[in-house]
């Protein structure tokens, strides 16, 4: 209820309908309201990644900037989640486990909705866009496991574990309308 509550007051402040269009599509998923939430934030672009804690004054030193997966470029979302070249790999993997081309070019809400297109069967509908929210979600917790636990990355185990996430959450869905 506040989740409607708070996106009928960003429909309000004049924002962008590819963003309005997608927030509509991300509710329709049964996804724990954790991850929905992230995935909100996501698509606002309101997550505390590196480079909106340095807008915020809160990082100062530069070093405390790069990305966590190359360690080139500063870590804004559309760079952590969509243009970092080990994580447009992973998404080439994600695609090539759902037998679709990954040929998305496309940042934050845009390429929400590009990745619901790619998926053609009509059982893919129930899924498109959990797949995508698995794929972020893993995503970023992996990241915070880098820099709160020191953790390694490793990609291979991480599309393991967007299979079973993707797979639990849908299979949590079973025997529901959707």
């Amino acid at each position: 209820m506040c989740i409607f509550f708070l996106q009928s007051r960003l429909e309000s402040n004049n924002i962008d309908p590819d963003i309005l269009t997608a927030l509509h599509k991300l509710w329709k998923n049964n996804v724990p309201s954790k991850v929905g939430v992230f995935g909100w934030r996501l698509l606002l672009d309101k997550l505390p990644t590196r480079a909106n804690l340095a807008s915020k004054g809160i990082l100062s030193s530069p070093h405390d900037l790069p990305c966590v997966f190359c360690f080139q470029v500063a870590e804004d979302c559309n760079h952590l989640f969509f243009s970092c070249n080990k994580v447009t790999e992973l998404w080439r993997q994600v695609c090539l486990w759902l037998g679709c081309d990954y040929n998305l070019q496309e940042v934050g809400c845009k390429h929400f909705l590009s990745f619901g297109l790619i998926i053609k069967s009509k059982k893919g509908k129930k899924v498109r866009h959990l797949i995508w929210l698995a794929t972020t979600w893993c995503l970023w917790r992996t990241r915070n496991n880098i820099l709160f636990r020191g953790d390694k990355a490793d990609f291979s185990a991480l599309l393991d574990q967007i299979r079973f996430i993707s797979w639990l959450w849908f299979s949590g869905r079973a025997g529901r309308k959707a």
